[in-house]
């Protein structure tokens, strides 16, 4: 990055330009409980114009968690592919201001088979997610606390729908 750092008579200090990260961890933690580490994407990039505190983020991380897609396959579906897990990335975007910075979450479903099953499954997921944010805050939760995904319409706390196998 390029940052201009000035500090006049009065000790007034400022500082802007633009640093890019290139790589990097970032943290999630809740309660003390749940302890995530997301890869910081390339591109990310924090902005300064004047106060050193008010800088502005731009930045994107992602967990990468390997769960079965068998939850979003219709209860017909007879694949043999079930029970393989499947990358899915958990996506944090921090955007804003430093000090209280605009949090937004993603899933993206990084590989499954071709079957039209599959296809047709992640399909349907991506747009109920990218629809209804309660949907997503579900399936996100569900990630970072249980490592699966959920059934559509399964409460997140329904012990009959959670596998026992919480990794």
């Amino acid at each position: 990055g390029r940052l201009g750092m000035k500090v006049d008579t009065k000790g007034d200090f400022t500082m802007t330009g633009n640093y890019e990260i290139r790589r990097g961890e970032y943290t999630f933690t809740f309660q003390n409980i749940i302890n995530k580490r997301f890869q910081i994407q390339p591109n990310s990039r924090i902005t300064w114009t004047g106060d050193p505190y008010g800088a502005l983020l731009d930045v994107t991380a992602a967990y990468r968690q390997y769960t079965s897609l068998s939850p979003l396959l219709p209860a017909s579906s007879t694949s043999a592919d079930q029970s393989r897990r499947y990358p899915v990335d958990l996506v944090i975007k921090l955007n804003g201001d430093l000090g209280s910075p605009a949090i937004s979450y993603d899933l993206d479903v990084k590989e499954y088979p071709a079957s039209s099953d599959f296809r047709q499954a992640v399909t349907a997921f991506k747009s109920r997610i990218q629809s209804n944010d309660q949907e997503l805050t579900r399936q996100v939760s569900s990630v970072l606390i249980f490592n699966q995904l959920l059934p559509e319409g399964t409460n997140l706390f329904d012990q009959n729908q959670v596998n026992s196998g919480v990794a």
